[in-house]
């Protein structure tokens, strides 16, 4: 299966997700456009003990 395949997902699944298909792909996007600035954004949803000094160590 290539990597890029697509799988369908059930309806009932789908219903669950917590973000849709639009969604996803804004993220992306956005994720793809302004890395650091998607994940600065992102690690804010989290609750640090110690909040993160770097956003990307590579």
């Amino acid at each position: 299966m290539p990597d890029d395949a697509l799988i369908a997902l059930k309806p009932e699944i789908a219903a669950k997700a917590l973000i849709d298909a639009d969604r996803f792909r804004a993220m992306s996007e956005e994720a793809k456009r302004d890395p650091d600035g998607f994940w600065r954004k992102e690690m804010r949803r989290i609750a640090w003990i110690k909040e993160p000094t770097k956003i990307k160590n590579t």
